[in-house]
């Protein structure tokens, strides 16, 4: 059985396919931020809620170019 997702505009320009196999999706189970506390950016001291941002101490390996990049950070 094929799935199609509603997927944002960003994931479509970076030739995302919307068809997903059953076997390949599996339900969200959002975190527990009381085990987890300080893991939202809105709880991150001068981050506010710029979601398109974070904060990192260092970049510490990098691979690919352009949109295929990786990094590794710290």
């Amino acid at each position: 059985m094929i799935y199609q997702l509603d997927l944002s505009e960003e994931l479509i320009r970076q030739g995302i396919n919307c068809s997903f196999h059953v076997s390949l999706l599996k339900p969200h189970v959002p975190s527990d931020n009381r085990q987890l506390p300080g893991r939202l950016p809105s709880q991150l001291p001068g981050f506010g809620g710029k979601t398109d941002e974070w904060i990192i101490e260092a970049i510490t390996i990098h691979y690919g170019k352009g949109f295929r990049s990786e990094f590794g950070i710290l």
